[in-house]
């Protein structure tokens, strides 16, 4: 769920995704929380988990 806050003069939008959900589209480069098998920003089947890039890259990812 975004949060929005006001800081100054500006507002700043945040959003957020659980490790768990993320996948990162080679396609279009942005990280979503995408399900299924396709992105739901441009359509590409190229998802992967990003849970699972943190695992191969570090041996083991502790996930809270």
């Amino acid at each position: 769920m975004p949060i929005l806050w006001d800081e100054g003069v500006e507002s700043v939008h945040i959003n957020s995704v659980h490790i768990g959900r993320a996948v990162y589209c080679a396609n279009c480069e942005m990280i979503t929380d995408s399900v299924g098998d396709k992105c739901i920003i441009c359509g590409s089947k190229s998802l992967e988990s990003i849970e699972r890039m943190l695992r191969r890259q570090n041996g083991y990812c502790k996930i809270a």
